[in-house]
């Protein structure tokens, strides 16, 4: 009896929602970042997404995962076996997503370098691909700038 009261009045053991919703909270961000890469790379697979998407929510999901670690060691008994198991997955998770960052970046040079040898005639096709993404990076820039001119207008407005 003197042990179970020992267990419950050990603040390491007493109910505490924050540290559970923030425990939660990681595990739905491993999660949701987990669907985000699949749903991404089968969206690369398909040419609909380019490779530097798969790599920034790889380095999404590992981030996550180092959180959903961090915030289960500050209550968890460190020799636990399933703390254990959580460690080791997380190795696992960041051995992945290293291998996926390497492989889009492995397949992003080799696309590359297919781009560095079109024949001459396609050139003038790769010279206007380019001058038309120049416009639309331009396009959109304009309009935030537009954006954040009314918006400032709207913040004053407010103030006034």
């Amino acid at each position: 009896m003197k042990e179970n009261n020992k267990i419950l009045n050990n603040p390491k053991y007493r109910n505490d929602p924050t540290w559970a919703n923030g425990l939660i909270s990681a595990s739905k961000n491993v999660a949701s970042g987990v669907m985000m890469l699949v749903r991404t790379c089968n969206a690369t697979l398909r040419g609909d997404v380019e490779e530097e998407a798969i790599i920034a929510l790889s380095s999404n999901v590992a981030s996550a995962t180092a959180q959903l670690v961090t915030a289960s060691r500050v209550r968890a008994d460190p020799n636990s076996g399933s703390q254990r198991n959580l460690d080791d997955s997380a190795k696992s998770v960041a051995r992945a997503t290293d291998k996926m960052v390497k492989t889009a970046k492995l397949y992003q040079d080799k696309h590359e370098h297919t781009d560095d040898i079109l024949p001459a005639n396609t050139s003038i096709i790769h010279k206007l691909e380019q001058q038309m993404s120049i416009l639309r990076l331009e396009k959109q820039l304009e309009q935030a700038r537009r954006n954040f001119t009314n918006q400032n207008k709207e913040d004053y407005k407010r103030t006034v």
